[in-house]
């Protein structure tokens, strides 16, 4: 199924639902929170529900608060649906990877055992393996989604970046898998001899180049040396980003971006010298986890003062995320990849306009629609929003099984608050990240100069400017994005209205008919009394008449009488 059907199908209210009854800890069971069985939401909600339950179910075992979770294997009698290769396959890896985690050192060959039909080559790479990486991340590169596009990538990790089709490649067949980055040193040194360096080890390998940890021998100091190992059959599109992240990095002489040494190329190999930092990157620091509040908005204030740097001499990262955010000794935040990056000044731009790049889970919804005209300071903005809730909260504020489901959250829907994740989290902290976050750049803070300041008021305890999202606001927001909806929903409720109102108006006519004939019954009766006791008069009178009692009058007397009588 296509990831943008397999999106649409997904029971988001169930989803939402099961999801929260996970992070309040009272988890409620997976058939409490299914479509009907059969429906074309079930599969697609079911899939998602066992991905939200693996990842809550494990990270609670870590910790101690949980029993041993349930197994893929052992749901499969109880939902039968789950073992459609294609869904067994993604909520296996997803489990292998969450027991790695947790320190339960699964083993692949017992999952082969268990399950000698499935291809489980792919079983130990986390769920979200990448296309076209780069070298420096675990980086992915799809084209923007065609509209009748059959081939679907693989389920992508949070940390997962999509970068430009290659140079002259067609977007529309640009779908070729790569495998993802491997970071950590080799136990081997590289065959590799480069004048003035002494080859360490590798740290990280992708589909365009290498990064070596190096000894700089002149300087005798440690570099990371980044390398495009096709050299001059290099595509040339990787060749202007290499050129071009060389040229953004040299211009960012800041203590909280990774800085480069060198520039040069080797056996027709371009390569530079970078600042190498030894602390590991932010992402593995977070592993999942919420980090205390004061110190991710420290440290988020901190990098949002480097990208306002970055943005005074007009260049945009287009790629911040935590695997992008190295750490020194000291804990200190340094940026770092800017093989995304983009000069506000280069109108020509790196790829067409249609072209998606970025990390999915952290990149803004003008990334994810490809409006690359649109991409500005704004949009880093969102970026460090997204780092600041991952933070926050331990996970990005969108995710999910592969990369298109991931896009088409940012686009249609509304991050869930941090403070439903995390219970006793600062308001005014939730008011920050979801300004951040807003899906019209003009709603965002416009600097990241702006994000510095908000969050060094609140970490001063001052009253801070941004203003939480009204329930109003966000119910307009809600009908922008879905037009159709809201339009039939509008009109339902125009013909309640309608019915509502004609039938009290009805009912106001009816009363006052009501009211008007019984005035005029009771009119009635009050004339026929005054004319009864009119007749009721004139016949005592008549009767009581001397002339009536003259003799041969009595029989008229009597017939009067009887008639008053009557």
């Amino acid at each position: 199924m296509p990831p943008s059907e397999h999106s649409m199908l997904v029971n988001q209210p169930l989803r939402q639902r099961y999801e929260s009854s996970w992070t309040s800890g009272s988890p409620l069971a997976l058939s409490e929170c299914l479509p009907e069985e059969g429906s074309g939401q079930y599969l697609p909600t079911l899939e998602e529900l066992v991905h939200i339950q693996l990842e809550f179910a494990w990270k609670a075992y870590a910790a101690g608060t949980g029993t041993r979770p349930a197994s893929v294997g052992s749901l499969l009698d109880e939902f039968p649906a789950l073992r459609n290769p294609e869904t067994l396959l993604q909520l296996l890896r997803q489990e292998f990877h969450c027991r790695t985690r947790a320190g339960d050192a699964p083993s692949a060959e017992d999952y082969r055992r268990d399950f000698p039909d499935l291809e489980l080559d792919r079983l130990t790479v986390a769920p979200g393996d990448t296309i076209g990486p780069t070298a420096t991340d675990d980086t992915a590169t799809i084209p923007p989604p065609p509209a009748d596009a059959a081939t679907i990538p693989p389920p992508a990790s949070d940390q997962a970046t999509i970068l430009p089709p290659s140079t002259g490649s067609n977007p529309s067949e640009d779908q070729t898998l790569q495998p993802s980055v491997s970071f950590g040193e080799t136990a081997t040194s590289p065959e590799i001899q480069l004048e003035g360096y002494e080859i360490l080890g590798e740290l990280g390998r992708g589909g365009m180049g290498v990064v070596y940890r190096a000894l700089d021998v002149r300087l005798k100091r440690v570099v990371a040396l980044k390398m495009i190992l096709a050299g001059v059959h290099a595509d040339p599109g990787d060749l202007k980003r290499f050129q071009l992240e060389a040229e953004a990095v040299a211009q960012l002489q800041h203590p909280n971006i990774v800085q480069i040494h060198d520039v040069g190329e080797h056996e027709g190999k371009p390569y530079f010298s970078l600042e190498f930092v030894e602390g590991g990157e932010l992402a593995s620091q977070i592993a999942g986890e919420p980090q205390p509040p004061d110190e991710a908005a420290r440290l988020v204030e901190t990098l949002s003062r480097a990208m306002q740097f970055a943005h005074q001499r007009n260049i945009i990262h287009r790629d911040l995320k935590p695997a992008n955010v190295l750490l020194t000794a000291d804990g200190q935040p340094k940026i770092t990849d800017f093989g995304l990056a983009k000069r506000l000044e280069d109108d020509s731009g790196q790829t067409a306009s249609g072209s998606i790049m970025g990390t999915p889970s952290y990149m803004a919804p003008e990334q994810a629609g490809g409006h690359q005209a649109q991409i500005r300071p704004q949009t880093d903005v969102y970026a460090l929003g997204a780092l600041l809730y991952c933070l926050l909260t331990g996970r990005p504020p969108f995710q999910s099984a592969n990369v298109m489901d991931t896009v088409l959250q940012v686009l249609e829907q509304e991050p869930v608050p941090p403070r439903q994740l995390v219970t006793g989290l600062d308001k005014n902290l939730e008011t920050i990240t979801l300004k951040c976050l807003q899906k019209d750049p003009a709603r965002r803070y416009q600097a990241a100069e702006e994000v510095a300041d908000e969050l060094k008021r609140y970490l001063n305890d001052e009253p801070i400017l941004a203003r939480p999202v009204g329930i109003a606001e966000r119910t307009w927001r809600w009908c922008r994005r879905k037009p159709a909806i809201a339009g039939l929903c509008a009109a339902i409720t125009l013909l309640l209205g309608f019915v509502t109102v004609n039938g009290y108006l009805q009912a106001e006519i009816q009363r006052d008919l009501t009211g008007q004939a019984l005035t005029q019954k009771a009119k009635a009766n009050e004339n026929f009394d005054l004319a009864r006791g009119a007749v009721d008069r004139f016949m005592t009178e008549v009767s009581e008449s001397q002339l009536l009692t003259v003799p041969h009058m009595e029989p008229l007397r009597r017939k009067l009488l009887t008639g008053a009588m009557e």
